[in-house]
């Protein structure tokens, strides 16, 4: 293959003849080869996105930064200017006056529960429910008392003690009690006694009772006490004995 000469400006260009098949075409001498195409431009859309990003969150935040330091600093000024409250205190109320606490007075003979009454005196009591008020009664006591039956008797070295109840239902509501279970004997030396079982002549035995309002049940209650023994008082509380209230007697 022949090389080409130098280059001659006045040479006429060849034209280019095409090679036979199986031949890799050559451009004409003294062409060579395109010159590359120019790169592509670089896109600003993506740093502009961005600049703009960065610009809105500084004005947001800033903003808010205003905001939130104006709030702080009114709700700092509101508690500077508002007064502190102490505790709440209720006022006090006035004394009740001594005729609002003056003490009912009592009708002659009836004692109250709060202090002991002599033999045959009423007391008045209340039950467990507030509309259940008895007046009861120790009417007599039979020391010692006889055994109606020749083969249950006191033990030996002891006696019987009956004890005669009467019970009148003066409140509103139905009384229904086991009062030989609320009675108890009590001696001088503070030894304290519970009903026991027999039949005395001096009366009925008491057992559970229903006693309507306005009604009255009377009973003994028997006891069993050590011969010698000096009795001093007793005591009687309704609903077998679980009511609030006590009453007392003095046995002289």
């Amino acid at each position: 293959m022949t090389q080409p000469g130098p280059y001659d400006p006045h040479q006429q260009p060849q034209q280019w003849q095409p090679q036979p098949y199986g031949q890799q075409p050559y451009p004409p001498p003294g062409y060579g080869y395109p010159p590359p195409p120019p790169p592509p431009k670089r896109s600003n859309t993506a740093a502009i996105l961005m600049i703009s990003t960065v610009v809105f969150v500084l004005v947001v935040g800033g903003c808010f930064a205003v905001v939130l330091n104006i709030g702080n600093e009114t709700a700092w000024r509101e508690t500077l200017a508002t007064p502190s409250r102490g505790p709440a205190t209720s006022k006090p109320t006035a004394p009740p006056s001594d005729a609002a606490t003056a003490p009912e007075e009592q009708p002659a003979g009836d004692t109250s529960a709060d202090g002991p009454a002599a033999i045959g005196s009423p007391i008045t009591l209340q039950g467990l429910d507030s509309d259940v008020q008895v007046d009861a009664t120790v009417t007599q006591i039979f020391d010692p008392a006889t055994s109606e039956n020749d083969f249950i008797k006191p033990k030996a070295g002891a006696r019987w003690v009956a004890v005669e109840l009467q019970l009148k239902n003066i409140g509103t509501a139905v009384y229904t009690d086991a009062p030989s279970i609320g009675l108890k004997l009590i001696d001088a030396e503070g030894q304290q006694y519970s009903q026991t079982f027999g039949d005395v002549e001096e009366g009925e035995v008491f057992s559970s009772i229903t006693v309507n309002s306005g009604d009255t049940r009377k009973g003994v209650v028997l006891f069993e006490v050590p011969e010698g023994v000096k009795l001093a008082k007793l005591q009687f509380a309704l609903n077998t004995g679980f009511a609030s209230e006590t009453g007392e007697w003095t046995i002289s």
